[in-house]
């Protein structure tokens, strides 16, 4: 992520990471959901992703909270 930000800011790929953060966009894990919203929001332009990446993300949330909740039991 860090070395994609840079290139962005750099100007020199301003779409370093798209092809990452989609990919974590589709993750079982939150973290690296997390992580593509990050990305999209850092981005810009990229609005429809990053719709999709927030309810992916709520999505893993909600499995991980259930999960949780069902190995306390």
């Amino acid at each position: 992520m860090t070395r994609d930000k840079i290139m962005r800011l750099l100007a020199r790929d301003p779409t370093a990471g798209l092809k990452r953060a989609r990919e974590w966009m589709n993750s079982p894990d939150p973290y690296l959901v997390a992580d593509a919203v990050v990305v999209f929001a850092d981005m810009g332009g990229h609005q429809e992703d990053l719709n999709a990446a927030k309810e992916a993300f709520q999505q893993a949330m909600d499995r991980e909270r259930t999960a949780a909740h069902a190995n306390q039991q």
